[in-house]
């Protein structure tokens, strides 16, 4: 089973088994794959999606550029036939597959962060700050900095 890294904390990158994934189609391919990871407590419509990333389209036109980028994601993350797929699709849906083979560094970042903090009254010397000088590592600046992509409710989500 492949296992897929992204990164989000400072400029994107995205890893399969290691090595970087570089073919992807346009921006909004990435920006599709950093929105599933991230979100991947909701099943989004097809609908949905092609009004985050394409507004301004017709609707025809806006969900031919989402089969488009979905199937270059695809492709790049070998999400095609394989046995838990990083992407659960079904012909109204998607939604990143929480059970698949990956790492998110944001949600690295926050499990890090929960174990820093004191659950009961602890006093500040009593506390191991392991977690916390981990999560400061994985932190490499701002989320997604540098990405840019023409959809202003996408820009407003990051």
């Amino acid at each position: 089973m492949a296992k897929l890294s992204i990164k989000l904390l400072g400029p994107f990158n995205a890893e399969l088994d290691g090595q970087p994934l570089t073919d992807f189609r346009s921006d909004k391919v990435r920006a599709l794959l950093a929105y599933l990871s991230v979100e991947t407590q909701h099943q989004w419509t097809r609908d949905q999606l092609a009004d985050l990333f394409w507004a301004d389209y017709q609707e025809t036109k806006a969900q031919a550029n989402l089969r488009n980028a979905l199937s270059n994601l695809r492709r790049l993350i070998v999400d095609v036939q394989v046995h838990s797929p990083f992407i659960l699709i079904t012909q109204s849906t998607l939604q990143f597959n929480p059970g698949s083979d990956y790492w998110l560094d944001v949600n690295a970042f926050f499990e890090l962060a929960d174990t820093y903090l004191p659950k009961t009254n602890t006093t500040p010397q009593n506390v191991d700050t392991t977690a916390l000088e981990q999560a400061l590592l994985l932190y490499q600046g701002p989320f997604m900095s540098g990405f840019t992509v023409d959809s202003p409710a996408f820009e407003t989500w990051m």
